[in-house]
């Protein structure tokens, strides 16, 4: 694959997801209400039904009630309200982050494909290159393992590396990831409508 071609191509799968990092305020039925250091504002996330909530050392399912001041990554929409405080949907939670260590980073994916032996993953945003080994571990949201090969059908994954090589554009290799959302068996083009 010409990776450069398609880091400078127009982006085709739109992003409708961000990540926002910060600590819990309160936990409430429906979401959390959290504190990001750079915002005036906290942000009430609403968690969607089958919102992954993973454990940041480990990528697996993470349970018991969130803390005030934990600190959390989330995979939350772009779309958001215009009330104080601002409000929107949330996909997934990483709790329990690891200080000083490899922590799980939100990707939406706009290709995959095999080369050789690696599963190369291209995200949306253009920024990285992500490989996996056949070797690396591959969870569901629901901790389940998956055979590598799920990478090439995933849309929203959650990954975890250590070392990103300063290219252009970067490049990380996968230690662990978790696959948020797949689009359908046999779907050619990733849809980031659905």
């Amino acid at each position: 694959m010409d990776w450069m071609k398609k880091m400078t191509a127009d982006a085709e799968t739109p992003r409708e997801w961000e990540t926002h990092e910060g600590a819990v305020l309160a936990a409430e039925e429906d979401g959390l209400l959290i504190q990001e250091a750079d915002m005036p504002f906290p942000l009430k996330l609403h968690l969607l039904p089958d919102a992954a909530v993973l454990d940041g050392g480990t990528g697996l399912p993470a349970e018991g009630d969130f803390v005030p001041g934990e600190p959390v990554r989330v995979w939350a929409s772009r779309a958001q309200t215009r009330s104080i405080p601002p409000q929107c949907r949330a996909a997934a939670v990483i709790r329990r982050l690891p200080e000083g260590a490899m922590q799980g980073s939100f990707h939406q994916i706009d290709l995959a494909e095999k080369e050789e032996d690696l599963f190369c993953l291209f995200d949306a945003e253009r920024k990285i290159i992500l490989s996996a080994a056949a070797e690396t571990p591959v969870l569901s949201a629901l901790g389940e393992p998956l055979p590598p090969e799920a990478l090439l059908t995933a849309v929203e994954i959650a990954a975890w590396y250590d070392a990103v090589a300063l290219s252009l554009p970067a490049r990380a290799r996968i230690l662990r990831a978790v696959v948020l959302r797949s689009r359908p068996d046999g779907e050619e083009e990733i849809d980031a409508g659905q």
